[in-house]
């Protein structure tokens, strides 16, 4: 796979993002979904979080609609996992 391919939010990348806790950054790890476990921000790409980073980069600000709020992602850096 090549750098770029790895510099969007994609399964094997880590993102930090600004947003998704008031006042944090939270790093996030796709991972595939039997290995999912949200209480290690270990993310599958079909959660509600995944869908709405997948391709988005570095820079991005990416609207995300939960149960009761709207909230705005900023995405920080955007890394592929070690495998």
């Amino acid at each position: 796979m090549s750098i770029t391919a790895k510099s969007t939010v994609q399964l094997g990348t880590s993102v930090r993002v600004r947003g998704l806790v008031p006042g944090e950054e939270t790093k996030i790890l796709f991972v595939p979904e039997s290995e999912s476990n949200f209480f290690d921000q270990k993310l599958p790409l079909k959660s509600i979080v995944g869908e709405a980073l997948v391709g988005a980069k570095a820079g991005d600000k990416i609207s995300l609609d939960t149960f009761d709020d709207k909230i705005e992602l900023e995405v920080l850096e955007v890394q592929p996992t070690e495998q």
